[in-house]
């Protein structure tokens, strides 16, 4: 499968890591710059443009550089993107004095904020930096899972497990992480923040947060400790005896998939296998999974879409599909679990999103709960010349059948609501059967 060319001559990353890059390999804009790689919530690309002459100051080429990423690889939700007003946007930063740095960095934020895309954004040499360490997550653990306000774009706590080091320092759900051993929040997802929180066990990390109830504002230390993990992605909710709960009568596995890492879909077929044989029903548990990575979606749904099924198509700009992602063979799970059912809220986002749609348009699962979020594009990487980075928005995901659900949603055959809200840190499977069972 590959990744979406955007120009003629280009080099590109993969998803993960340089073996699976040479397996999505295409051309995009430069061929002299070296890749980066690192997962994201969707297709990753390391972008370098030459120089188009317009200034040999090194502020001023800066400025050219991020523009030309823009011009050549941004996509506007709203369609509504002109190529003459961008170029008016360059040309007023331009003729400002720019003699610092950190003016420059300012000034493309504010050509940035002009395109109306709260998901194309400028990330510093640091934040880059930042984002790109998060990903080496190690095995301690602080007790924290997190999650982003998606209305408000910034990172909160979304549980505290009873007695780790987050509930002996008195933090809960709902408080806002703003920094992570001194380094801003900012521009790191939510699986870049849980891998932030991590760590070496033994070790320590400082956490700047502010209180959801009163907005007071701590530093708190926390000791990373072994032991169970909030960074997994993927976890069994029915029992491990294979003693399958019933569901009106039908023995079912419930499994909750946190974020789509990298590894969700071998972590997914793992459990499966360890139930066989495999019961009636399959749950999956997608409430609260903001995305991941695309292709690790992609993955889950070959698991159990037959074959020549389509997943999902890519648009981009002036409504051309550029790419379109099918299954070949059909998945390990194709006929059984005979049923599929997915749990989805307001806050299953992006692509969660794809995945639930390949899974429903396809006539393989059904839905119950809450209208998901809606937010269908996708998002590149592109590291600047200086170190710093642009997040830029490159195309839009459409469903199976051709539906748009960026700021849409996904709406389920069977509302639930936010009654059902049991997880399985904090509940029996008996409970959670009863509140899936009740809605």
């Amino acid at each position: 499968m590959g990744l979406i060319p955007l120009a003629s001559n280009a080099s590109v990353i993969g998803p993960e890591n340089a073996a699976a890059a040479r397996e999505h390999t295409v051309s995009l804009l430069s061929s002299r710059h070296q890749p980066v790689f690192l997962p994201r919530d969707s297709l990753l690309l390391s972008l370098r443009l030459d120089d188009d002459g317009v200034s040999s100051a090194e502020e001023k080429r800066l400025i050219n550089e991020a523009w030309g990423v823009i011009n050549r690889a941004f996509v506007d939700p709203s369609g509504s993107f002109s190529s003459r007003k961008w170029k008016e946007v360059r040309e007023e930063v331009l003729k400002r004095p720019l003699t610092s740095r950190e003016q420059t960095h300012e000034a493309i934020r504010e050509m940035i904020s002009s395109l109306n895309d709260p998901f194309t954004q400028f990330l510093s040499p640091k934040q880059y930096s930042r984002l790109l360490s998060a990903y080496k997550v190690g095995n301690g653990d602080t007790g924290i899972r997190v999650t982003v306000d998606l209305q408000r774009g910034f990172p909160v706590i979304e549980s505290v497990r009873a007695a780790s080091p987050a509930a002996l320092q008195d933090l809960e759900k709902g408080d806002r992480i703003v920094s992570v051993d001194g380094a801003a929040t900012s521009g790191l997802d939510a699986e870049a923040l849980q891998m932030a929180l991590a760590g070496d066990v033994g070790t320590s990390v400082t956490v700047g947060v502010i209180s959801g109830r009163d907005g007071a504002a701590r530093q708190v230390v926390l000791q990373r400790l072994s032991g169970q993990s909030t960074n997994a992605s993927v976890r069994a909710i029915s029992p491990s005896d294979r003693r399958f709960p019933l569901v009106d009568g039908r023995p079912t596995a419930i499994i909750r998939i946190n974020r789509l890492s990298k590894d969700a879909a071998e972590e997914l077929a793992a459990l499966l296998d360890g139930y066989r044989p495999l019961p009636d029903v399959l749950v999956l548990d997608l409430r609260r999974n903001l995305g991941g990575n695309f292709e690790s979606g992609a993955a889950v749904a070959r698991l159990l879409l037959p074959g020549d099924a389509l997943i999902t198509s890519v648009e981009g700009r002036d409504g051309r599909i550029i790419e379109v992602y099918r299954t070949t063979d059909d998945g390990r799970y194709a006929r059984e679990p005979s049923s599929v059912a997915l749990l989805v809220d307001k806050n299953t986002a992006s692509a969660a999103e794809v995945l639930a749609a390949a899974l429903l348009e396809n006539g393989r699962a059904s839905a119950i709960g809450e209208k998901t979020y809606g937010k269908a594009l996708i998002q590149s990487l592109v590291k600047l010349e200086d170190g710093s980075a642009l997040r830029v928005t490159v195309g839009k995901y459409k469903t199976p059948d051709g539906n748009d659900i960026n700021k849409r949603g996904i709406a389920p055959q069977r509302p639930g609501g936010d009654a059902c809200v049991c997880s399985e840190e904090d509940v029996s499977v008996a409970a959670y059967i009863e509140c899936l069972v009740g809605q």
